[in-house]
């Protein structure tokens, strides 16, 4: 293998793939990345055999090959390099030569062949969806994936796929987040699929907020995921995921709008004076406010009274900030609903222009 290419070229085919290559495996070959010349393109590949990616970019190939080599090690030259175009080399499949300006680089590393199989592209089971759609989908509900390893259905969000529209759903057992799309091409695919935390991260770091089309194919183990130079694979989560649906409330019996970057603000200067111990804050909701409290023996206490339109009885809900929080951060509505039904049972906050988003939060019993 002999290819020249730039750095910024060669940058960009390295980072989009080096987080995937694992650096506590079992497998040595696991914290490798493959780099293949092929015609005119550099191919960057990386798996931990549950999620696998592949990039191609633009380069000179003067012979084409292929090598395994360490992808930090491998990144960490690249990005250090000067600003000069780098010249790639290996003879026999073991050790790669990098070259830039007077700087010369040897790593060893390992065959082709030891390098697990990814595939090339989609299945005949595909759709395609814009970047942006499928980042929304993701953004409004990966937060709400369990991190707990028992809990090993809910690490993953749900993807229900139905001719005419997309569902996804995440869980942790104290908060659910569900958000519904429209496809914009009514298809004949229809799965239901749980991906795991790792593969929703990377689909979300690698897609943007374009108008551009990603084909998605789903296969018997694994959904592929490709867009301009790159491939993605993720391998689904075995498991049952809960009946999501009966854990949302089907009425409420007040509404009350929020705007949502006052009670954003709020809560996050409420919240600095909980810990780990007394992790809550309360809402205590009366005739035309609501006063947010905090309260911890170690730090002391902070309050803040927000103006809401609320004429019920007096109402006190207790919640982990976090919760609350995390929803806020990930929306850009301007207004919100929190509709709640009693101090015990769950409430929802929805986005006002969105009915299709809706947010559960189970509060604190005392």
């Amino acid at each position: 293998m002999k290819v020249s290419c730039e750095k910024t070229k060669l940058l960009e085919g390295l980072q989009a793939v080096h987080n995937v290559a694992s650096q506590r495996g079992t497998l040595p070959i696991l914290s490798h990345i493959l780099v293949e010349a092929v015609k005119n393109e550099l191919k960057f590949s990386a798996t931990d055999l549950e999620v696998g990616i592949r990039c191609s970019v633009k380069a000179k190939v003067s012979k084409e090959g292929a090598i395994t080599v360490p992808g930090r090690t491998i990144n960490d030259i690249v990005k250090e390099a000067p600003e000069e175009e780098i010249e790639i080399s290996s003879d026999d499949g073991t050790k790669m030569t990098i070259v830039c300006g007077k700087s010369i680089f040897k790593i060893m590393g390992l065959p082709k062949e030891e390098f697990p199989k990814l595939p090339e592209s989609g299945g005949e089971k595909s759709f395609s969806m814009p970047q942006r759609m499928i980042k929304e989908l993701i953004k409004k509900t990966a937060f709400a994936v369990s991190r707990e390893e028992t809990q090993y259905a809910l690490g993953g969000v749900l993807l229900h796929i139905k001719k005419k529209e997309i569902t996804a759903v995440a869980t942790d057992g104290r908060r659910l987040a569900k958000v519904k799309k429209k496809r914009p091409e009514a298809g004949t695919v229809e799965e239901e699929i749980i991906l795991p935390a790792k593969a929703v991260n990377e689909i979300n770091r690698i897609i943007g907020d374009s108008e551009d089309k990603v084909k998605i194919s789903v296969g018997k183990n694994e959904i592929i995921l490709e867009l301009k130079n790159i491939m993605f694979m993720g391998r689904f989560l075995k498991g049952k995921f809960p009946e999501y649906e009966n854990v949302i409330p089907k009425t409420y019996t007040k509404r009350i709008p929020l705007e949502r970057e006052v009670f954003y603000s709020a809560l996050r200067r409420v919240s600095l004076l909980t810990s780990e111990k007394s992790n809550s804050v309360r809402l205590n909701l009366q005739t035309g406010k609501m006063l947010l409290t905090a309260s911890t023996v170690e730090l002391g206490e902070a309050s803040e009274e927000m103006d809401v339109l609320y004429d019920g009885e007096d109402e006190t809900l207790i919640f982990n900030p976090a919760y609350l929080i995390d929803f806020l951060r990930n929306e850009a509505c301007e207004e919100i609903y929190l509709d709640i039904i009693g101090p015990v049972n769950p409430v929802m906050l929805k986005p006002k222009d969105d009915e299709d988003y809706v947010y559960v939060v189970m509060p604190i019993k005392i």
